[in-house]
């Protein structure tokens, strides 16, 4: 699995999602507006954290999903 790049972070998030369900967000539905409101606000979260990442903010490794 070590050389599947990515693997780590895929299986955490889709293991965490079989132990607790989806999450309430999950389950939600939402309208055109509210959807096109988090997509952005997820690309800007998005952006803001790769910045970070780039310029080696906090440390971060981008293949501890990879370990």
């Amino acid at each position: 699995w070590q050389g599947l790049r990515g693997f780590g972070h895929m299986w955490h998030d889709l293991y965490r999602m079989y132990l607790d369900g989806p999450g309430g967000w999950e389950k939600e539905f939402f309208g055109d507006e509210r959807r096109e409101d988090l997509r952005q606000h997820f690309r800007r979260v998005g952006e803001a954290e790769a910045r970070l990442c780039l310029r080696g903010v906090g440390g971060l490794s981008l293949d501890w999903g990879g370990v």
